[in-house]
């Protein structure tokens, strides 16, 4: 497994045995209202196990976490509309198990 993957687990990175699940992906959502910023950071999670999803506005980050089941949201603090602080709050209300 990767070193990203010891987020979700109680084992240190490399340490890791391969195990049935190492096939699964964790979904992790990015929120950015600019485009390079989320190119970027898919680029460095989209070699790690995760299943990156991608909105430019909060309210396209709640549709997603609507849609399908996340379990970690990385957010930018300013953006229109809705901020970081306020889009986090909402995903903490609805979707407790929700890593942010």
């Amino acid at each position: 497994m990767s070193r990203f993957s010891s987020l979700f687990s109680d084992e240190p990175p490399g340490n890791q045995a391969p195990t049935a699940t190492a096939a699964l992906h964790y979904n992790l959502l990015l929120v950015d209202d600019e485009p390079n910023i989320l190119k970027a950071m898919h680029r460095v999670f989209r070699q790690e196990n995760y299943q990156v999803h991608t909105a430019n506005n909060a309210d396209e980050a709640l549709k997603i976490l609507g849609s399908c089941p996340v379990h970690v949201v990385i957010t930018d603090y300013k953006m229109p509309g809705m901020n970081g602080a306020e889009l986090l709050k909402q995903i903490k209300a609805a979707w407790p198990e929700t890593i942010r």
